[in-house]
């Protein structure tokens, strides 16, 4: 899985490597799972990073480090939406909706994004918005409205394999929810298949700017963060370096 990681304000490195959970690395170091958590805390553990509220541990933290010493820092692109800053994917839907079901639930771990999932999936009714774009105007009924930089989101589903970080565009993928749940159960299952491009109620363009309107304010994801009332209005930014 593809992580973006700091080096400083301007400086990034993707890394291609497998992070534990601090429940997989408590069961792995056989200590509790509140001891990880607070070896974290206390920048004990190198390499470790807070992802929403959940730490990620590397397998193999060296890693990072061979990244720095061997590669060359490349500019690459990022989002800028409604003013906060977007590295990978950004959007408003029903990842919003299992983000928000996650926060709430009571039960952790994989578990927990399981059947936050699942409720949503039932759930969720779509979320009608206007996408305004460079001239393009056009309404959605939407499952998922996603701007992206990367290819991934949502601890690794495949929203759209064809951006590139580099390319100064803006990949724009829209899912419409239509046709009952049956058709949203079908759209799900692209998605994790990593074939939603190819899915007949999907919208994929790219640009240099789009914004989002709904009719009334909604809660909106940039890389897993939650941000609620945000101006969905997005624009291309270069300027940061990244190791990868």
């Amino acid at each position: 899985m593809l992580y973006i990681l700091p080096v400083n304000d301007t400086i990034y490195m993707v890394i291609d490597m497998k992070y534990l959970t601090s429940g997989e690395i408590a069961v792995k170091w056989n200590i509790s799972e509140r001891s990880v958590r607070n070896y974290c805390n206390n920048g004990r553990v190198e390499g470790a990073i807070l992802q929403g509220k959940t730490w990620l541990i590397p397998e193999n933290a060296e890693k990072a480090l061979e990244i720095i010493m061997g590669g060359e820092a490349k500019e690459t692109d990022y989002l800028e939406v409604g003013g906060k800053r977007c590295m990978n994917v950004g959007g408003i839907g029903m990842d919003v909706d299992v983000l928000e079901r996650c926060n709430r639930g009571k039960l952790k771990g994989k578990i927990k994004y399981l059947m936050s999932l699942l409720q949503s999936l039932f759930a969720f009714k779509g979320l009608p918005i206007l996408i305004e774009s460079e001239g393009r105007e056009e309404k959605h009924d939407a499952l998922i409205a996603a701007v992206c930089n990367g290819t991934q989101f949502g601890g690794g589903i495949v929203i759209c394999p064809t951006a590139v970080a580099d390319d100064q565009l803006i990949d724009v993928v829209i899912v419409d929810c239509i046709g009952g749940k049956w058709k949203i159960v079908k759209a799900f299952i692209e998605l994790m298949k990593g074939r939603v491009l190819q899915y007949p109620l999907t919208t994929h363009f790219r640009c240099e700017r789009v914004r989002f309107a709904t009719d009334t304010p909604c809660t909106a994801q940039l890389d897993g963060e939650l941000y609620t009332e945000l101006d969905f209005d997005v624009k291309l930014c270069r300027g940061l370096r990244f190791y990868r």
